[in-house]
């Protein structure tokens, strides 16, 4: 059958639609922050909002002569100049070109979503897609992925910063207040672009983040998290009146009704990146966070625990001995990186709330991660899952073992063999463990090369 490599990440959705709806969801973006700030400890956030507020009263003192408006600005109120204003001289950067956005309805930007996705996306691909999320138990099998991408995300849009054309897009029909909010999170991503060489020098581009996807979800967490913390600091701004007294319900039901999967991926950029940069930025202030750019993280290991950056790198999987067994009767669809974050989530955000680890359990066993591959690919139509990871110990291979045997065992039928469990069509559940290295498999009924399984056990590969 063909071989069909797919590059993408480990669940990733719609990639093409994704990174465009990143930027569009503002509202959803801040109800996230807002959940988030709350279990935030005390102590992280009396940091910085008295950081905010010493810098206030510095830009008051400087400003005691008004500045000169620049004309490349007149689309702008002059309370969204002063954010722009502010937020310059906090971030310490500077718009290296003209500064003007541009105005769309909702209608017309929920219509260039789904425009988006119906060109990035194929029918094929959203099956693909829907396929790899039920076998992992994200979604049931009768779950429209491409009706719940149009309501979830059309219903949050708000105005985004479009790195393909360096434009600054706000709402027309939008108030100056959600534009506002707009502007305190999208105009740090257009400094962003402005000041460092994202598409060169940070090969942060299509082409590479197809070959590398875990290397650009790590420098999207670096990105949102500098816009994270900005908005939180322009937030607290009196002047500027950001302040939100409270989070749209609409929305917020929106999101808390999503599954669990959806709620952990979208919030994971802002949360994990918000905590990453933050760890960078109370040391040395936002001169370190710019050393990031100059020297990003390579790995979701390192944006969800910051001490590990930049030594701890992964470890690279050989998967070909593997990948040749299961070509030989299976069409490959999805190729790619298994991180440490698709291993908790894996853990504790099944669909099924019965299924779920707890996360204090999950997170304790994703922890110790040193690489991590997989592929998923279609034996005479039906899915399988065949995954590899390195552990940096014998014990962090044990902990993830027995937690992922443990899941197994609240979701799947016990089978005939210790860590082998049954599904309910007939799909074999194995777990295999050899030193520091986890082999996790999902196969179907057709699927019955045995070599594969002679190849795990005999050691090959390791």
């Amino acid at each position: 059958m063909g071989n069909n490599q797919k590059k993408t990440t480990l669940w990733i959705v719609v990639i093409a639609a994704i990174l465009l709806i990143g930027c569009m969801c503002l509202s959803a973006c801040a109800a996230g922050l807002f959940i988030f700030l709350k279990a935030e400890p005390q102590s992280m956030l009396e940091n910085i909002f008295n950081n905010a507020d010493d810098e206030n009263k510095q830009n008051s003192a400087d400003q005691t002569e008004e500045p000169e408006q620049d004309t490349s600005f007149n689309t702008l109120t002059p309370g969204q100049m002063k954010i722009i204003e502010t937020a310059q001289k906090i971030r310490e950067l500077s718009t290296q070109n003209d500064f003007s956005p541009v105005y769309k309805t909702k209608e017309d930007l929920r219509k260039t979503l789904i425009e988006q996705l119906h060109k990035n996306t194929s029918k094929q691909d959203l099956v693909d897609e829907h396929d790899l999320l039920t076998i992992l138990g994200f979604i049931p099998q009768d779950f429209d992925l491409e009706k719940f991408y149009l309501d979830f995300y059309a219903e949050q849009i708000a105005g985004f910063y479009d790195q393909e054309s360096g434009e600054m897009i706000l709402v027309k029909d939008g108030t100056e207040k959600e534009n506002s909010l707009t502007l305190a999170h999208e105009f740090i991503h257009y400094l962003q672009f402005d000041n460092f060489d994202m598409e060169g020098k940070l090969n942060y581009n299509k082409q590479s983040c197809e070959t590398d996807s875990e290397y650009c979800l790590s420098l999207e967490a670096v990105m949102e998290g500098d816009a994270t913390l900005m908005e939180t600091l322009l937030t607290r701004q009196k002047d500027l009146d950001l302040q939100k007294d409270e989070i749209d319900e609409s929305v917020s039901k929106n999101f808390e009704n999503a599954p669990k999967y959806f709620q952990e991926y979208l919030m994971f950029p802002y949360s994990y990146g918000f905590n990453f940069v933050y760890s960078f930025y109370i040391k040395d202030g936002f001169p370190a966070v710019d050393r990031l750019y100059s020297n990003p993280p390579v790995s979701i290991e390192q944006i969800m625990h910051p001490d590990r950056y930049p030594d701890e790198k992964p470890t690279p999987i050989l998967m070909e001995p593997f990948q040749d067994e299961i070509a030989k009767g299976c069409e490959l669809i999805f190729d790619n990186t298994l991180n440490e974050a698709d291993l908790l989530w894996l853990l504790n955000s099944g669909y099924e709330e019965k299924w779920r680890l707890s996360d204090k359990t999950a997170q304790e066993a994703a922890d110790g991660w040193g690489g991590g591959h997989f592929q998923f690919a279609r034996c005479d139509e039906k899915p399988m899952f065949f995954s590899k990871t390195t552990w940096d110990s014998k014990k962090d291979a044990d902990e993830f073992t027995k937690a992922l045997s443990d899941y197994n065992q609240l979701r799947w039928n016990p089978g005939d063999a210790d860590a082998t469990w049954t599904g309910n069509n007939n799909e074999t559940i194995d777990v295999i463990q050899q030193e520091d290295v986890v082999y996790f498999m999902i196969r179907p009924d057709t699927f019955q090369n045995n070599s594969l399984l002679e190849l795990i056990r005999s050691g090959s590969s390791l």
